[in-house]
């Protein structure tokens, strides 16, 4: 049984996880992600609610599924890997519990009798509306057709009933908790199947990706020389060597540079301001 805490605090965080998913903020959403799931294994006594492990492992997937798309080929397969591996794991959350067992998890998954009063009372209003105007409409039928026949009639009427159906007493809505709560099982087990059929399409999808993507094993790299096997220049290679670096050296010495900034002249007028603010 997950506690209130526990449910109301992953349920608060929740929102954030999809916040920061849809605003592809994804390394933060795995953080986060992370951060919940570390915590759950560290403390033994703070349980999630299997919905709610599903939900963080499939945004976890999906955060690492998105950056495998937008990585490079070298850190492609490592992201795709961690998706599969979250994908695998909201999958395995939601198929080891039955629809019953998930709501039993649940501190709030009873349906009180005020929420589902309004439902069935709005669905006995309509049914009695349309009972009701259906028994005003057979009779004015049978008024108009006896009126035409018995026309010679003078001192014939007939009461009418509209009335008295419109001013009928309406009978007391009939509820039954267990329909109700049989109706929140099916429908509960309806989003249950979608969400794993959602989960199992994109968990195909990051499968087909990895098996396309193909990893280069053959690095192409520049051996350079190593210096051992050079040695010291010698005879003519010397000479030439010394006349390049000679000429190296001239060619700096002719360089103009331009003079560095010498604050003096603007020491002088500064200091020409202040007698002059101070006469």
């Amino acid at each position: 049984m997950v506690s209130n805490e526990s449910y109301n605090m992953v349920k608060a965080k929740a929102s954030k996880i999809k916040e920061l998913f849809q605003t592809r903020h994804y390394i933060q959403c795995v953080a986060l992600c992370e951060r919940i799931l570390i915590r759950n294994h560290a403390q033994a006594s703070t349980a999630i609610h299997p919905v709610h492990l599903a939900y963080i492992h499939f945004y976890l997937a999906s955060s690492h599924d998105t950056m495998a798309r937008e990585a490079t080929l070298r850190h492609r397969c490592s992201e795709l890997n961690l998706a599969e591996k979250h994908y695998h794991a909201a999958l395995t959350a939601l198929l080891s519990q039955q629809p019953e067992a998930v709501l039993e998890h649940s501190p709030t998954s009873q349906v009180s009798d005020d929420e589902l009063a309004p439902q069935v009372r709005r669905e006995s209003d309509a049914s009695q509306q349309s009972l009701a105007s259906s028994a005003t409409s057979l009779d004015d039928h049978d008024y108009q057709s006896s009126h035409r026949n018995t026309n010679y009639i003078k001192d014939f009427s007939r009461p009418n009933n509209t009335n008295q159906s419109s001013t009928r007493k309406r009978p007391a809505p009939i509820y039954t908790p267990d329909a109700a709560l049989s109706y929140q099982h099916e429908q509960f087990s309806a989003d249950l199947s979608v969400f794993r059929g959602m989960i199992r399409n994109h968990l195909q999808n990051v499968r087909e990706l990895k098996a396309a993507t193909v990893v280069p094993s053959v690095r192409f790299t520049f051996e350079l020389p190593s210096r051992t096997s050079m040695g010291p220049p010698t005879g003519d290679a010397w000479d030439w060597y010394q006349a390049e670096m000679e000429s190296m050296r001239a060619a700096r010495k002719r360089l103009s540079f331009r003079p560095r900034f010498d604050p003096s002249d603007v020491q002088k007028l500064c200091t020409e301001v202040l007698c002059e603010l101070r006469r």
